[in-house]
């Protein structure tokens, strides 16, 4: 009787059903209980065996209808569909590649059918597959040391631009001139990167850094229709490399750093909320505190399932992490300073570890590579110009005080920052004594006199004083990049660093010409001449397609320069003070330019004149000039006739 009973309680399992078989019997499922049968089997469930009952093994044939594997099948598919087209566009591919090969397919014989009247007849399908099989047109591995084939490089990340195509030589060729041209301004890689480095690697581990880095090298190309092309692609590849998906390489953060240094063409009516650069600076911040480029002897505590190494050696890697780190720094600094963005570090608040490490080294003259010394020299007049603007900035548009108090706090401050800028230029200064670093040094201190140029409780003859230093400034910044960079070819190969003070330069002595603070016509006459060097710069380039990257400050220039021309009287009867910047109170590095395109517009727009009175005659008296002293005389006769700064004495 007992052995009937263990025959009749032993577990059934389902078998060749649709659905899947669970755990868990029918009975204890129903009633919602813990089932053992799992553990018992070949014998049913306890509760079975109580019972006296078969158990058997539940099983689901109904698949739960859940939005989340709707999706999931859906990415399936259509992945599914992607790579059976990608399969049938090779096979294709092959196929007419193997006709050609084996002499079936001529280039022409449609042509010639087509003139002769007569149609050939297709090759059968068994012909084709024969064709497939032939030795010719079966392609061997692609290893990292072995070249591809002509074409090898496709970038078609942009659907509304043709796909660039670049051979294995060509690509070579795009390194070196990068090494040789660009590496200089940013040396963050190590001696023996592009030695060492293999394209293919690099292509398969990184197609930002690559392309990137192509892109960049076309910079010293005499044609601009390559870079154009490669420009559009690298904006959707960007966007989809690192907004679609969240980049954890330190490579990321390097092709980055070199958009961000040789910036992008703009868009047609780009805000500056719209600038690429400025969303790849917060990129890049976000970036580096994730990987822990911030804290290198910790960088394990943050870099899970992210690529941080750059060398098999530890030392070389963190020596890697902390330049990659310092220039966004730098990038970051000279960007938001140039654009007239308050900065994230207010007051070296957000200085950390990495910085005030190379400031101590920088002083205590601990750094043995040149590379090291540049990237910290340059980081700490960055550091010098975030500082500066930030505070007077805050002087400028602090309420709180009033006008006379607002003033002299300003005046203390400029005094103090270009005592610490002229102390950057002595023998014993701790920075790196070259051309580049000095441009750097110049261009804080023309930042520091261009917030002079504002509205303050200022004599004339004082202000004139600061207007001098200017001019002084500037002098000095075209010697030292007409030493630098007279050899440029193209002016957009400049980075950042010392376009912008080209940029700025240029701007202030086309300010200045354009109004009677110059003590003499002499003095005019020499501030054409430092003018036309530096726009010389600017426009430099072998094709008028490079205008693209720099066609704001181009037409800036020519218009205001038309405007002052035409109508003097718009310009200088404008303010009716003698402030060469009076439209805006902050961030006086952009005010400058506001000023100009102001008076661009209300030169263009005619309704707006109604504010200045282009009818009287200019009250000369202001600007200290009388009409009676011939030295005076001659500036006045000057400035009233039609006058440009691009015209010849």
């Amino acid at each position: 009787m007992l052995t009937q009973e263990r025959k009749r309680l032993r577990l059934v399992v389902p078998n060749n059903v649709k659905g899947k078989v669970l755990k868990t019997c029918i009975r204890c499922r129903q009633h919602k209980t813990r089932c053992d049968a799992w553990d018992t089997r070949p014998y049913g469930c306890t509760h079975c065996m109580k019972k006296n009952v078969a158990c058997t093994l539940d099983i689901i044939t109904k698949i739960p209808d859940r939005s989340n594997d709707v999706m999931n099948r859906l990415v399936a598919e259509v992945k599914s569909m992607k790579s059976c087209v990608n399969r049938l566009v090779e096979h294709k591919a092959q196929m007419v590649e193997g006709l050609m090969a084996n002499g079936l397919l001529k280039s022409g014989v449609a042509s010639d059918g087509a003139s002769n009247g007569v149609s050939k007849p297709t090759p059968s399908i068994a012909t084709l597959e024969r064709c497939l099989e032939s030795p010719l047109s079966t392609p061997g591995p692609l290893t990292p040391e072995s070249p591809r084939g002509d074409g090898a490089y496709v970038l078609d990340s942009d659907a509304g631009s043709q796909p660039v195509s670049l051979t294995h030589e060509e690509v070579l060729e795009c390194f070196k001139v990068y090494e040789a041209h660009f590496n200089k301004f940013l040396p963050i890689f190590p001696d023996h990167f592009f030695e060492t480095v293999s394209v293919d690697a690099l292509y398969a581990r990184n197609s930002v850094l690559f392309w990137s880095i192509v892109l960049t090298a076309y910079l010293n190309s005499s044609n601009a229709s390559r870079y154009v092309m490669l420009a559009a692609h690298m904006k959707a590849l960007v966007v989809q490399k690192c907004w679609f998906n969240t980049p954890r390489s330190v490579y990321t953060l390097s092709a980055l750093l070199i958009l961000t240094t040789w910036p992008l063409p703009a868009n047609k009516g780009e805000t500056m909320s719209e600038n690429l650069s400025v969303k790849y600076l917060s990129l890049m911040n976000n970036l580096a505190l994730q990987l822990g480029l911030h804290r290198t002897e910790f960088i394990n505590e943050f870099s899970h399932k992210t690529e941080v190494d750059v060398s098999t050696e530890i030392s070389l890697n963190n020596l890697i992490r902390e330049r990659i780190y310092k220039f966004i720094s730098i990038n970051s600094s000279y960007w938001l300073v140039y654009s007239g963005l308050s900065h994230f570090s207010l007051h070296g608040l957000q200085q950390d570890y990495i910085i005030n490490k190379a400031n101590q080294e920088l002083l205590k003259k601990k750094i043995e590579t040149k590379e090291d010394k540049y990237i910290n020299s340059l980081l700490k007049i960055s550091l010098i110009q975030v500082k500066l603007n930030e505070t007077l900035n805050y002087i400028s548009t602090n309420k709180s005080h009033t006008y006379s108090n607002q003033s002299s706090e300003k005046a203390m401050s400029m005094y103090m920052y270009e005592k610490i800028l002229n102390n950057f230029n002595k023998p014993s200064s701790p920075l790196l004594n070259n051309n580049l670093i000095k441009i750097s040094i110049e261009f804080s201190k023309l930042q520091l006199y261009v917030y002079a140029f504002g509205k303050s409780d200022i004599s004339l003859n004082d202000y004139r004083v600061y207007v001098q230093k200017a001019l002084k400034t500037c002098y000095t910044l075209v010697n030292l990049c007409a030493q630098e960079f007279g050899s440029v070819q193209n002016f957009n190969s400049l980075p950042i660093h010392y376009k912008f003070v080209i940029e700025l330069a240029t701007l202030v002595m086309l300010r200045i010409h354009s109004s009677p603070l110059l003590a003499s016509v002499q003095e005019y006459k020499a501030l054409k001449q430092n003018f036309q060097v530096l726009y010389g710069l600017i426009v430099k380039n072998t094709d008028g397609d490079w205008s693209i990257l720099n066609k704001k400050t181009l037409k800036i220039i020519d218009k205001y320069n038309q405007v002052f021309r035409e109508n003097p009287k718009l310009i200088l009867n404008d303010s009716g003070s003698f402030f060469l910047i009076h439209k805006m109170g902050k961030y006086q590095l952009t005010s400058l330019s506001y000023d100009l395109i102001w008076s661009i517009y209300v030169s263009v727009n005619g309704k707006n004149h109604e504010n200045i009175d282009l009818r009287s005659s200019i009250n000369w008296s202001r600007f200290g000039l009388n009409p009676d002293i011939l030295k005076d005389r001659d500036v006045i006769d000057y400035l009233s006739r039609d006058c440009s700064i691009f015209s010849n004495f």
